[in-house]
């Protein structure tokens, strides 16, 4: 008896000398785990209507992302380690862009990926076909996209404390450890959406479809920053008869990078009834919309307008059509459906 009660007073007094969870030194291992609640509020982007979102909570210890997506615009409850975090959030509905170094919050890029100058009307092109600047690549339109993002998030165990980045809500807010962990985003809008008018054509009955593309727009957005891209890429967009006399096209873009010099110039693509492509804006000034894209006074919503156009007439005998005032280029190149 003597033994066993020497045993349970050396374990116990093993026990009170064994530091607690509370010591860093065996919890470091374990980190304390914490519920949040992600929170959307759409009140900068009170049209938008995504299908769902997806967010990156970045360690600031360098430690792996952690993605989550939610259906529908609401969000909702994520796990994450107790911890200093930042934050990207867009919407995951996305089928025309690409991603890149989704691992780094600095450099996390959303790109437009090369295309072909006729693939809004689901055509590709071999050969030379005429361009506004044959230096730039052609890519896709890019989808509409909302994003946002937060620093210094804080994820405590009596609470979470964060910091927007944009300048509207710059502020720090605080949950204290009486009420629920949330984390409110506020998406906006990141893709411009461009309106191009052609007014005052003549002879669009003699047109059976058409498309355009405008050079000098950014290829892609940093969404930490929502700095674009430096390259000056084209970008292609499918054209439709407004009325009788007018050209519309309403189309996506990353739009203009303010450090870049290039002119933005639109160009026509025109399928004529007699089964020739005709190409307009390589050389007229009228189609160089630079100053139109420079003094928008809403890069997010630009309008664009190009007045005057005269396409070819079929002569007299039906052989075929007669040229007018307006240059224009016949493309040679081949098509495949």
């Amino acid at each position: 008896m003597k033994m066993l009660a020497l045993r349970l007073a050396i374990l116990a007094a093993l026990l009170l000398v064994m530091p607690s969870c509370k010591h860093k030194p065996l919890c470091e291992f374990h980190p304390h785990q914490a519920k949040v609640k992600v929170v959307f509020d759409w009140r900068d982007a009170p049209t938008a209507n995504p299908k769902g979102m997806c967010v990156f909570f970045y360690p600031e210890d360098g430690g792996t992302p952690r993605r989550y997506d939610f259906k529908g615009m609401e969000g909702g409850y994520v796990d994450l380690s107790v911890g200093r975090y930042r934050v990207i959030a867009y919407n995951n509905d996305t089928e025309y862009v690409d991603f890149a170094y989704t691992d780094a919050y600095e450099r996390h890029l959303i790109f437009s990926p090369t295309n072909d100058i006729f693939s809004p009307l689901g055509l590709t092109s071999s050969g030379y076909i005429p361009r506004a600047d044959d230096t730039e690549r052609v890519v896709s339109r890019p989808d509409m996209m909302w994003a946002c993002s937060a620093v210094e998030v804080d994820v405590k165990e009596n609470g979470i404390t964060y910091i927007h980045n944009e300048v509207s809500r710059a502020t720090e807010v605080n949950n204290s450890a009486t009420v629920e962990r949330i984390i409110t985003l506020y998406p906006h809008q990141i893709v411009a959406t461009y309106t191009l008018n052609v007014k005052n054509c003549d002879g669009l009955e003699y047109v059976t479809q058409m498309c355009g593309s405008l050079s000098g727009m950014a290829p892609n957005i940093t969404v930490s920053s929502e700095a674009l891209g430096a390259e000056c890429v084209t970008v292609p967009y499918e054209c439709r008869k407004k009325d009788e006399t007018t050209i519309e096209a309403v189309f996506l873009t990353f739009g203009h990078n303010t450090d870049n010099t290039q002119p933005h110039r639109v160009v026509l693509y025109l399928w004529m009834t007699d089964n020739k492509i005709r190409c307009y804006g390589i050389d007229s000034e009228k189609f160089d919309v630079t100053s139109q894209v420079h003094s928008a006074p809403d890069r997010l919503n630009v309008y664009l307008e190009i007045d005057g156009l005269d396409l070819p007439k079929p002569i007299n005998n039906g052989s075929g059509f007669a040229p007018t005032v307006d240059d224009w280029i016949e493309v040679e190149g081949e098509i495949t459906m």
